[in-house]
């Protein structure tokens, strides 16, 4: 279709991929100004789009939600249809009445590819995937992400539990176990943050609770652990003085809100899912953490990245940093994001 009045969007993402599908709306909307995009995703995210961020209309998509299903197939039929990542979700798309898919190609096992009416060949040019995202509204532009483009609505108490003095969150929980920072370099970090007299809030999502008692045994320090709703937690993040987090849900919510952030990437991490094209104004600081596994093999959602060669690990006579050289790394490039916040006082 040239000229598109109705788009569907289908995403069955965790948090942090369903919020960076924002490269993509922001494409969606610049390309087809006039076009209604619908949002297909989890119920549970939904607070996050309240005040519909590039115009788009989010709906429930519940697998196990009967009715949620139904209302979706009675707001087609739809002119377009966008899969992002998972082209089984193509499947999907035909039930809900859509008259042309766009996805991704490379999806495995290939069936799924066979759905689509059209593929689009990840760039071989470097990007994250999520600006690969953006690709499938068409040719990409030089488009960037600007701080309140997407925004959420705030709530009666929205600040309680937070520290009334600049503070630090330290988010030491993790989806994936091989994202893990040692125990004793999150302690001996917030240590030497705590001794500039900020505030350290340890973060962890609902459930890893646990890693932070790993962490801080006798709770010298706040433990924020799956206390926050998510509209909470976006407004924990963005007052925030630093982020400090290995690549997870916690830091695509601070690229969105503008909170400055050292994120612990794993080799070819940055390149994959970082700032990348969109998000090239985000105020992140990497740092290489060696022993995470993820994204060594420069694969994102089962595709293998054209230009992202496989990390086989230190060339001979290269050795690792050790855990006290990489708390280092971290500890001055949070030094290097707070330098121009006001100093605090004890």
């Amino acid at each position: 279709p040239i000229e598109p009045r109705k788009i569907l969007v289908i995403s069955t993402f965790l948090l942090g991929d369903t919020l960076m599908l924002a490269p993509l709306f922001a494409a969606l909307r610049s390309r087809y100004p006039d076009a209604e995009i619908v949002l297909a995703v989890q119920s549970r995210f939904l607070p996050l789009f309240a005040l519909r961020p590039y115009g788009v209309n989010a709906v429930a998509f519940d697998l196990d939600d009967l009715q949620s299903l139904r209302r979706l197939r009675g707001s087609g039929p739809f002119d377009l249809a966008v899969i992002p990542g998972e082209n089984r979700n193509a499947l999907v798309a035909r039930a809900f009445k859509a008259r042309w898919i766009v996805a991704i190609d490379g999806d495995r096992p290939a069936w799924k590819n066979n759905i689509c009416d059209q593929l689009i060949p990840l760039s071989a040019q470097p990007g994250t995937i999520y600006d690969a995202f953006a690709d499938l509204a068409g040719p990409a532009g030089d488009a960037g992400y600007h701080e309140g483009e997407w925004a959420v609505p705030g709530t009666s108490g929205e600040n309680a539990g937070f520290p009334d003095r600049p503070y630090v969150i330290l988010h030491v929980g993790s989806s994936s176990p091989s994202r893990r920072w040692p125990a004793g370099s999150w302690r001996d970090l917030a240590d030497k943050l705590s001794e500039r007299a900020f505030g350290i809030c340890w973060s962890a999502g609902p459930g890893e609770e646990a890693i932070v008692r790993e962490v801080d045994p006798v709770g010298r320090y706040t433990d924020t652990s799956g206390r926050f709703g998510l509209v909470q937690l976006w407004n924990f993040v963005e007052n925030a003085a630093l982020l400090i987090s290995a690549d997870t849900g916690i830091v695509h919510m601070a690229k969105l809100n503008g909170c400055p952030t050292v994120c612990l990437y794993g080799p070819g991490g940055e390149a994959l899912v970082g700032r990348g094209r969109f998000f090239r104004e985000a105020k992140i600081r990497a740092a290489v953490i060696p022993h995470f596994r993820d994204r060594r093999d420069g694969r994102v959602f089962k595709r293998q990245m054209p230009w992202a060669l496989d990390w086989s690990g230190p060339v001979a006579g290269e050795s690792w940093p050790d855990a006290k050289q990489q708390m280092q790394t971290v500890f001055d490039a949070a030094l290097e994001l707070l330098h121009p916040h006001p100093e605090p006082t004890t």
